[in-house]
């Protein structure tokens, strides 16, 4: 799934390497602090192989240093599974086949995936920027799953990881094949990531938990991914509202919100002294908060049923206190869901899809690009999305790409393809399927 950016900048096979480094001894955990986990990590460098003519070269006694990327065409025949764009035509793909990251908007690609991984095994993908990226992977067995986090800080060139504390998932493998990927994932959900800064990021994701509903299981790494933060969730689903899924995102270590369904938990001192509040709105709509400015947030929350009325609302507080707004967004011939991306107070792009059912705010059917420059008050019709079920995620304006989409009913929304474009939405290009 796409990792949405609201800075503007979204085992199994033997293998050999040729750097390993023994795991650290988890650090002890304060009474009253959170436990601190450093796991067993291995470091995998992929070693410089000598010139194919003339005399061979000594190699060093210590690690080799990583080969350079290679980067080629895309290699044709993938399933796109997830994106994460952050920057313009800058961006990493997980694919049935890779991993997979460009910079020059699709025309080469590097893949990057750690050596002895597969992509069935691969829950979640995060990245800051073309160096730093993090990969999330599951190991399943009877009654337990064991959650692997990935880092690379040279753009995949090397690989470190970290076990978190095994996880005991709901149903256990008398329900399904433990050595099916496919059923496994079924039970062992996405995992998902928030980069704060390239040294503070979270990753999240949700256990079935019986018929109680979701339990959370939250980590946060103040170092760049070594060593991991187990983070109580206490948060329960408003009254009345639907669960939802759990978003994290942090604007800074000490400032930032979770959302659970149209309710928002702040904090401006870090994880755990929170201000709870409902948004001015039962839509439900995830993503929702962007961060325009360290005193200025903006909530998406939706079309309005059977109109062209879409609301939103602002805080000039870091969420403490919200105001609801409304702008009119443009009708499009029985048009039924809209979501916004904020590139700045003025500068929206939205999308605005069609039904192809009759359930309400479905992002199912044919979608259109719109953008304004003035806070929502005007609209320009860009053109058409490339895909039935498609979302845009936009990193400035002009620059957006389009693929799987996790928020459409439609199965398959995307149908494993990844698209571009570099002028709003009027036109798109294929770069990856």
């Amino acid at each position: 799934m796409p990792t949405p950016s609201r800075r503007r900048r979204g085992f199994f096979a033997a293998f050999c390497v040729a750097g390993l480094v023994a795991g650290c001894t988890a650090a002890p955990a304060s009474p009253s602090g959170p436990t601190i986990y450093s796991g067993p990590t291995v470091a995998f460098v992929t070693p410089t192989p000598s010139p194919a003519t003339g005399s061979p070269s000594p190699q060093p006694s210590t690690s080799a240093s990583p080969a350079p990327v290679v980067r080629e065409a895309w290699p044709n025949g993938q399933i796109v599974d997830g994106y994460a764009l952050v920057g313009p035509g800058t961006g990493w793909v997980r694919a049935s086949g890779g991993v997979f990251e460009t910079n020059d908007n699709g025309t080469s690609w590097a893949n990057v995936m750690p050596p002895g991984l597969t992509g069935p095994q691969i829950r979640g993908l995060g990245a800051f920027d073309s160096d730093l990226a993090m990969l999330a992977t599951a190991d399943v067995d009877a009654t337990t799953t064991t959650y692997t986090i990935w880092r690379t800080a040279d753009g995949g060139a090397s690989w470190a990881s970290t076990d978190l504390p095994d996880v005991p998932h709901d149903p256990n493998c008398s329900s399904f094949d433990c050595d099916d990927a496919s059923a496994a994932a079924s039970v062992d959900p996405a995992a998902y990531f928030d980069f704060v800064d390239p040294r503070t990021v979270f990753v999240w994701f949700g256990l079935d938990a019986g018929v109680a509903g979701t339990e959370n299981h939250v980590f946060e790494t103040l170092g760049g991914g070594e060593t991991w933060l187990a983070r109580t969730v206490d948060i329960q689903p408003p009254a009345g509202g639907p669960p939802g899924p759990l978003r994290i995102q942090f604007m800074t270590p000490s400032v930032g919100v979770v959302e659970m369904s149209y309710q928002t938990s702040t904090t401006t001192s870090g994880w755990g002294s929170w201000t709870t509040q409902l948004l001015p709105s039962k839509d439900w709509r995830l993503p929702t908060i962007t961060f325009l400015q360290p005193d200025q947030w903006i909530a998406d929350l939706g079309l309005q049923s059977g109109s062209t009325s879409y609301g939103y609302a602002v805080s000039a507080d870091q969420g403490k206190t919200w105001a609801a707004r409304t702008a009119v967004m443009p009708a499009t011939n029985g048009s039924n869901s809209a979501t916004v991306t904020f590139l700045s107070a003025a500068d929206w792009n939205a999308t605005v899809g069609l039904p192809t059912t009759s359930h309400d705010r479905n992002f199912d059917g044919m979608a259109y690009t719109y953008s304004s420059s003035d806070g929502g008050r005007t609209w320009v019709l860009k053109g058409q999305q490339p895909f039935h079920g498609s979302r845009a995620t936009w990193i400035d304006s002009t620059h957006g790409w389009s693929g799987p989409n996790p928020w459409a009913s439609t199965s398959g929304a995307g149908n494993g393809k990844l698209y571009t474009t570099t002028d709003g939405g009027a036109t798109w290009r294929l770069i990856a399927s």
